[in-house]
């Protein structure tokens, strides 16, 4: 009780400071909250313009607290913190059942301070879940193993299916794991396991694509475009983007939608600058608005390709290669007790004879380490859009591992012979991996750190390098208390045997100085969740609910901005046309309202061309549209890839709506909009207001009342 209590009191302090979590996904609750037809197909926006790029089961379970508790920040949030607990229970009830108590206390307590595991648990993305259901899957599937269950082992296949409708290839990296503990650990004949196992990988591929294939075979007009993809394809989604792309980097070629003109393609490589005075030049001159804009649009046309790979925001530098998860700006995520899980994949099985099939015990020691192995191996060698985030995946084995090897140690310790020096030694180990860890984010001054950590160092108090000593402090005190006074024991032949459990104790709260100031600084920091970087501050940041249009969509949170349109908005379907999603979502969060995000996620998805926005425009549907800024796209990120007609378009034809009307002033934008996250993709270099257009301005402007300038 008392580690759940230390691992919700992490996980809950201040949540309600904490906003919405990420908008992009709040946003979808809210929308999914509109229909049942936006809830399956997880739509983003309230008219099911597009999708998000994710499946949709963690954000089913975000809908469902939100229809019991009411939309808002705590009722997306909630289930994220249960998944957590749930996890960190899952794991204790696994380590205990072959390693006893004394272990799987160790495990639960080891997750539960974890930075990584920490931060997501406080956010609203989909990892959280997808470690929670991996987890069900591990449980099922050593019992499975152990017993020779065919059920059991294709409800572990089941699960992980329902893993990949989490977060799509991602839960498949413990599969490998999975299936060769069954086959090495199954009761049974060589062909009864492999028949198992086929079947097992049937219900996999049945149950992962049981969604996207429905998703697919529904015609899409009666669906969302599939956000993130260049062909309307959630099975495309789910191999490229949430898959190759993750891992490998890549050119995307940004190809033109179905159904659009050749005459529409636009040179996403050509001159925006060009672009934009070509298409203020023109004017109308037929029935129709996109011919009068062609020579507008092909004044950019040439081919082009923009890179999607290689996004790998604040680890570009990292190079990939087997020691890569070692460096600390990633190891500081999960690895604090690396040398501890070491020794808890080696030390239970140094003793256990091989005997033509995995026991018990190497049943659950080969789901651990597979599990870290698989994953480890892609990890190392991801050179795609890596995040450091995905390394919560780890989390639970490493921790698990940890607190077999710390019990293990132990056990030997008490005993006579060499193998006693073992402890003392792996709390050495342990200390000196972790005062790398701390020196490699925290050494020296912030200006000199390399890559991500310069970003956030540099806006921490100066008071942030007195935290380092205590933290070297606690870590240096603890390991010399811990192994000092085990050695002593030792020499006592017996007598202060006693005294062991006592003296281990202090050492391991040594040990965990430095993880738990990690996860409570995800608590001090009021914005996104902070697994990318998580560096502790002596200070709390601004809300997220504060920075949210700051954070998101520059200008699209601005209340003037709301009011503006709410006062001007008529029949149209959509409150206001944004170029990306996250430019819309503070939008929708805020009203409910649908608001269409052209270009998907970050601008660059080809739903809309020119000919196909005129004809929204003709039926009344748009007549607002957010063009610019920071949030996703704009000049801060460059003219979004394959929306330069687009944009070109709108500038033509449109009616530039006066700032003062919409906009509140006293901030320069760069200022307003400093904060905004680059996701790897450009930087805040080259900000440019936002600018707002009117496609219908025969209908005139009413200006938003009740608001100050």
């Amino acid at each position: 009780m008392a580690i759940l209590a230390v691992a919700t009191g992490l996980r809950v302090w201040g949540l309600s400071e904490r906003g919405y979590g990420n908008p992009y996904f709040s946003a979808a609750v809210r929308s999914m909250l509109a229909s049942w037809r936006n809830f399956f197909f997880a739509a983003f926006d309230p008219a099911g313009f597009v999708s998000v790029d994710k499946p949709p089961v963690a954000l089913w379970i975000q809908v469902g607290s939100a229809k019991v508790l009411g939309f808002g920040g705590l009722a997306v949030l909630l289930p994220q913190v249960l998944e957590g607990l749930g996890a960190i229970l899952l794991t204790y009830h696994l380590v205990r059942r072959r390693f006893g108590p004394a272990a799987g206390l160790l495990a639960a307590l080891f997750l539960a301070v974890t930075p990584v595991s920490v931060s997501m648990d406080r956010g609203s993305g989909t990892d959280s879940c997808l470690v929670f259901v991996l987890l069900l899957g591990a449980w099922a599937l050593t019992r499975a193993a152990e017993t020779g269950s065919r059920r059991l082992l294709l409800l572990s296949m089941a699960l992980v299916g329902i893993g990949f409708n989490v977060k799509m290839t991602e839960a498949l990296g413990v599969v490998p794991a999975f299936m060769a503990v069954y086959y090495a650990g199954a009761p049974a004949d060589r062909r009864r396991r492999l028949r198992d196992l086929a079947l097992g990988a049937i219900v996999l591929a049945g149950v992962s694509l049981s969604w996207s294939l429905v998703y697919d075979l529904t015609p899409p007009a009666r669906r969302p475009f599939v956000g993130s993809s260049i062909h309307n394809s959630m099975l495309e989604l789910a191999a490229v983007y949430n898959g190759i792309d993750r891992f490998i980097p890549r050119e995307r070629p940004f190809l033109p939608t179905a159904g659009e003109e050749p005459g529409d393609r636009a040179d996403i490589a050509g001159s925006r600058a060009t672009a934009s005075r070509a298409a203020r030049a023109s004017e109308p001159t037929s029935a129709h608005p996109f011919e009068a804009s062609r020579s507008a649009a092909e004044a950019t046309q040439q081919a082009g390709r923009t890179p999607r790979g290689g996004q790998r925001g604040g680890t570009g530098e990292i190079a990939t290669g087997p020691l890569r998860l070692a460096d600390p700006r990633l190891a500081d995520q999960a690895a604090w007790l690396l040398p501890f899980a070491i020794m808890g994949a080696i030390a239970p099985a140094w003793r256990s004879p091989w005997r033509g099939r995995l026991g018990p015990t190497q049943v659950a020691l080969g789901l651990w380490s597979g599990w870290i192995l698989t994953y480890g191996v892609v990890y190392s060698y991801a050179g795609g859009m890596f995040r450091p985030y995905y390394l919560l995946t780890l989390a639970p084995p490493l921790a698990a591992l940890a607190g077999i090897g710390v019990v293990q140690l132990w056990s030997w310790f008490r005993r006579s012979g060499p193998g006693a020096l073992w402890l003392p030694g792996a709390l050495v180990a342990t200390a000196v991996w972790q005062a790398y860890v701390l020196h490699g984010v925290l050494g020296g001054a912030p200006g000199r750190l390399p890559g991500a950590p310069a970003l956030f160092l540099g806006g921490a108090p100066a008071a942030l390098r007195d935290w380092q000593p205590w933290l070297d402090r606690g870590l240096v005190g603890g390991a010399l208390l811990g192994v000092v006074g085990l050695l002593v024991v030792r020499l006592s032949r017996g007598r202060l045997l006693a005294l062991s459990a006592v003296l281990v104790a202090l050492g391991l709260v040594g040990m965990l100085v430095a993880p738990t100031a990690w996860a409570w600084s995800s608590g001090l920091r009021r914005t996104m969740p902070a697994a990318a970087r998580l560096t502790p501050r002596l200070e709390r940041t601004p809300s997220s609910t504060a920075r949210l249009p700051s954070r998101f969509g520059g200008f699209s949170g601005d209340p003037k901005l709301l009011a503006f349109l709410r006062a001007n908005h008529r029949r149209e379907r959509y409150l206001v046309a944004t170029q990306s999603a996250l430019q819309a979502a503070p939008l929708i969060i805020e009203t409910g309202e649908p608001v269409m995000a052209m270009g998907g996620f970050t601008g660059r998805d080809p739903i809309l061309t020119p000919h196909k926005l005129a004809d929204l425009v003709e039926e009344g549907q748009v007549r607002f549209v957010l063009v610019g800024g920071i949030g996703g796209v704009g000049r801060a990120w460059g003219s979004p890839p394959g929306q330069a007609a687009l944009i070109a378009w709108i500038r033509a034809h449109g009616r530039l709506v006066d700032p003062s009307l919409w906009r509140s002033t006293g901030t320069p934008a760069a200022e307003r909009v400093v904060s905004a996250p680059t996701f790897g993709w450009g930087g805040r270099q080259g900000l440019s207001d936002p600018e707002l257009y009117d496609l219908m301005p025969a209908d005139g402007l009413r200006r938003a009342v009740g608001l100050p300038p």
